[in-house]
């Protein structure tokens, strides 16, 4: 991606009379709500222009990578002091007045002036200066934090300790464990700030994405006709697969296998199986996804419990075979909106409602009021359950290819085979024909 010249042109100029903004979804609501364009370490993150190591400003390095460097202003920010911003008040009125006049008069119209892009200032999630509403009913109140989607979930299942991870299942699914204040990197997975209390280090996540959870689901509700709602669908489901096996990369394939050739895959069908053995292979798909990321992370930062949330969650059969394929147990709060919920736990943090993590812990009982699933199948059970999956993904890897190129790769295969063969024959022919002569005159 590149902006390129024209656009730099445009929008690079050193007029900040009237500021044009880049930033994410969060920064934008913020702007509207209280006047201050900024955004906290956890979106910030996510635009890769952010570094992981140093959360509180733009990378120089990585914007010029992304051809992005303009965006940036010299200080920052974008607060500018009383006199500056009577003087633009002033500026800009006399502006609306003389363009006003040229167009009653018929006048020139005055030419544009260029407009400066800048980037919200980065705050941390917990306690940031995010400023008060300015109007309507919480006129007044203060936003005291900000935080991304699976960050606040993570934030809401109290997974504030080293090794504490949450899976949320909506129509994907997400890991995130907590790494503590090192960022840690591991193949397969991402490396993200978890949340960021003002005034401390940053806590950081390893987290896995799995691109088809809920929404194979709705492939089947919807696409092939199974039931005319998911839980009439979810009831269709039999006590075990009956051997059949879905893998659900109707999209691809996410972490840890980042394969974008792979597609969906229903295998072990037999005349024996039914629609109900689909629908279960379709949620069995999920925990096994689950347990293949899982098993990406080392021992250091592997769960030994897995807290669990979103709409599939509400399904005791689906977080049960979890339990038992990822052999962890499983835990579920009474409330399934934790995104919301991590988000008012860190407001009221900021707030100073909860002295630190461990009081929010200890007043907000629905952080430990949970329903656990433990496992109940045998190790070996287990083994051969991850095989059989192991042998499904297997075969749907890879199946996007481009032909044309395939074929290719096979002529200069065959060609290469001629090439090393064709001498190998002809000296095998050779030293068949000097034995053979050698004998006949031996003979004679």
């Amino acid at each position: 991606f590149d902006c390129g010249e024209d656009f730099d042109d445009d929008f690079g100029g050193d007029d900040d009379d009237d500021d044009v903004l880049f930033g994410t979804v969060d920064s934008y609501l913020l702007t509207r709500l209280t006047g201050e364009f900024k955004t906290d370490v956890t979106n910030a993150s996510r635009t890769l222009l952010c570094d992981l190591r140093r959360l509180d400003e733009w990378d120089e390095g990585l914007l010029e990578d992304w051809g992005l460097a303009f965006l940036t202003r010299d200080d920052g920010r974008r607060e500018k002091a009383p006199e500056k911003k009577a003087a633009k008040k002033k500026k800009a009125a006399a502006k609306k007045k003389k363009k006003a006049a040229a167009e009653k008069g018929g006048g020139k119209k005055e030419k544009k002036k260029r407009r400066r892009c800048v980037l919200p200032v980065i705050e941390p999630s917990v306690g940031g200066a995010f400023g008060l509403v300015r109007k309507g009913p919480l006129a007044g109140v203060a936003v005291t934090a900000v935080l991304g989607d699976q960050h606040a979930a993570a934030f809401g299942q109290s997974c504030f300790e080293r090794g504490q991870a949450k899976a949320t299942f909506g129509t994907g699914a997400f890991v995130l464990v907590n790494t503590s204040t090192v960022p840690v990197f591991r193949r397969g997975l991402l490396t993200t700030p978890l949340f960021q209390i003002a005034g401390q280090k940053p806590t950081y996540a390893l987290e896995g994405a799995v691109a088809v959870a809920g929404t194979a689901l709705q492939w089947l509700r919807d696409n092939l006709d199974f039931a005319k709602t998911t839980d009439d669908l979810a009831r269709q489901a039999t006590a075990d697969n009956g051997g059949v096996y879905f893998v659900p990369a109707l999209n691809g394939l996410f972490a840890p296998y980042w394969d974008s050739s792979a597609r969906g895959a229903l295998v072990g069908l037999t005349t024996f199986a039914t629609k109900g053995h689909v629908v279960r292979a379709a949620l069995e798909a999920t925990a096994f996804q689950l347990d293949d990321l899982l098993r990406a992370f080392d021992k250091r930062t592997a769960p030994s419990v897995v807290h669990v949330d979103g709409g599939m969650a509400k399904n005791d059969d689906f977080l049960q075979f979890v339990a038992d394929v990822v052999g962890k147990p499983v835990k579920r709060p009474p409330n399934l909106e934790t995104t919301a919920a991590g988000a008012a736990f860190a407001a009221g943090l900021a707030a100073g409602l909860y002295a630190d993590l461990d009081d929010l812990k200890r007043k907000a009982p629905v952080l430990e009021d949970k329903v656990t699933f433990t496992p109940r199948i045998s190790p070996a059970d287990r083994a051969r359950l991850r095989a059989n999956w192991a042998d499904a993904l297997a075969r749907s890897r890879g199946w996007l290819v481009d032909h044309q190129l395939r074929n290719k790769k096979r002529a200069l295969l065959r060609a290469a085979c001629c090439a090393l063969t064709a001498p190998a024959i002809l000296a095998a022919a050779t030293a068949v024909f000097l034995r053979f002569f050698a004998g006949h005159r031996l003979r004679r």
